[in-house]
């Protein structure tokens, strides 16, 4: 009887010891959307892009990754005139995952069990395209918007309602956005 009870105490002992939002050998999917189009200077207007986050565990404070997005926006200009924008984004990411960190140095509950904060400094590419479709019967044409490389670096925040699945955010310079939300799958 006490090796049963020993057996069951070790073994409630190393499930919250391994409760981590996040931890090497993590796989993440998160899909989402974004809000905030970059190219409002372009007459782009409102626009909503789809995401694609991978990131993969490589230590308990550092992931590495994946992402893709795209968004596309279409308007009539004049009567018989029409525009249309689009933009694909796509390059990897690295994560930094520094509320575990903190959680394991100081000796308060930072719920690190649901709670996964990070900083993403992220480099890629973007194909971008921009179309004239006259419908007054012109041929269309393409506008001169050109592709480019493009990096930068967000925040991001986890929640996490069981093991396996949870909400993401993240906000700053985004690859395709200001801020993106979604949902994250965890392998």
């Amino acid at each position: 009887m006490k090796n049963l009870l020993a057996f069951i105490i070790l073994s409630f002992a190393s499930l919250n010891i391994s409760a981590q939002a996040f931890k090497k050998g993590d796989i993440m999917l998160s899909p989402g959307m974004g809000l905030g189009v970059y190219g409002i200077g372009y007459g782009v207007g409102f626009a909503v892009p789809v995401v694609l986050n991978f990131d993969y565990g490589v230590h308990d404070y550092v992931s590495v990754g994946a992402y893709g997005g795209f968004w596309t926006k279409k308007w009539n200009y004049g009567f018989n005139e029409s525009y249309r924008f689009s933009s694909s984004h796509f390059g990897a990411r690295a994560s930094f995952h520094f509320w575990q960190l903190i959680d394991d140095k100081v000796d308060t509950d930072l719920l690190s069990d649901k709670l996964d904060v990070y900083l993403t400094p992220w480099l890629g590419y973007n194909l971008r395209s921009a179309k004239w479709i006259d419908n007054g019967g012109l041929t269309p044409y393409n506008l001169t918007w050109g592709n480019r490389f493009q990096g930068g670096a967000q925040i991001g925040l986890r929640y996490f309602i069981n093991q396996h699945f949870g909400f993401f955010a993240e906000w700053g310079g985004t690859p395709t956005s200001y801020s993106n939300w979604g949902f994250t799958a965890k392998f």
